[in-house]
């Protein structure tokens, strides 16, 4: 019986000292899931992220883009990576990752994306550069992701940068995009402290058979021969970025029929007038638009 008690003895130390331990060991287990993956041989999901874009293709989604916490930096920061995840296997795979994305538009948040009916994803805009950094600027460019599939059938992804001819829309962010038929149309967006209320459509039929390039067409309102109104001026917001995402606020959508006059008002009673953050999904005469911000006072201006 001593023997008995002197080992249960020896072994209340090692207990209280597991017992004691097991809240730290579970606190280390969570911070150790919680963190970003860094070997690139480990990267199986991408990082958390927001203001990026993704479309769905055939039994996946792919995403490309926007802003979060990059491998091995802790800080935010514009993302360039892409990635698809796969509806039947429940499971991500990395298309183009971050170091093989210098041929391609690089990293970019709030932009667009669209699925073209040949299975291309068209990007538009948005912003480039990290916040607050010297090269930090909103762009007008546009990308062209090519899809394809490999011989067993495992999604592939490439860049291509496009030719476009002519008159393009201002460069912006937090646009809308959607497919209509054949081609792709872009509705409002934000620069600094404006909002934009015209209406793009992209050409996508030039060439001369040995090159393709692509057009913009600017879109006027069936009651009008001048074009939309292009830009609504946000109230200050003390903007310190080129994302203007400084203190202040926008307001709480008060309709420009409420707020503003003459022109203003009268191009609200049929245009949903200048916003950006809104959502918009196709439609057979066009694009359905819901929400956003709309500046509470403002009269439009044209470029």
């Amino acid at each position: 019986r001593r023997a008995v008690n002197s080992s249960m003895a020896a072994s209340l130390p090692v207990s209280a000292a597991a017992a004691a331990a097991a809240p730290l060991l579970r606190l280390l287990q969570l911070l150790l899931l919680l963190l970003p993956e860094t070997g690139v041989s480990e990267r199986t999901r991408p990082v958390g992220r927001y203001a990026h874009c993704a479309v769905s293709f055939s039994d996946s989604m792919v995403v490309y883009g926007g802003r979060g916490y990059q491998y091995n930096v802790h800080n935010l920061s514009p993302l360039s990576d892409v990635w698809s995840f796969s509806f039947k296997e429940t499971s991500w795979k990395q298309l183009i990752s971050a170091e093989a994305a210098a041929d391609g538009p690089g990293e970019r948040s709030s932009h667009s994306c669209v699925l073209m009916p040949n299975s291309d994803i068209m990007i538009f805009g948005g912003i480039v550069g990290a916040r607050g950094s010297a090269n930090q600027r909103v762009v007008n460019d546009l990308w062209r992701m090519a899809l394809s599939s490999d011989k067993d059938g495992a999604l592939e992804a490439h860049w291509e940068r496009v030719l476009v001819h002519g008159d393009s829309p201002s460069p912006r962010f937090d646009h809308t995009a959607v497919l209509f038929k054949q081609t792709m149309i872009v509705y409002g967006g934000c620069v600094g402290s404006d909002a934009y209320a015209d209406v793009w459509m992209l050409d996508t039929s030039g060439g001369n058979g040995f090159a393709e390039w692509y057009s913009w067409r600017q879109l006027k309102p069936l009651s009008s021969s001048q074009p939309l109104p292009t830009t609504l001026p946000f109230p200050s917001t003390n903007a310190t970025d080129a994302s203007g995402e400084g203190e202040g606020a926008i307001g709480e959508g008060t309709p420009l029929k409420d707020a503003g006059k003459g022109g203003a008002e009268e191009a609200a009673a049929s245009e949903p007038g200048a916003r950006c953050a809104h959502v918009a999904v196709p439609h057979p005469n066009g694009m359905l638009v819901f929400g956003g911000g709309i500046p509470p006072s403002a009269t439009p201006r044209r470029r």
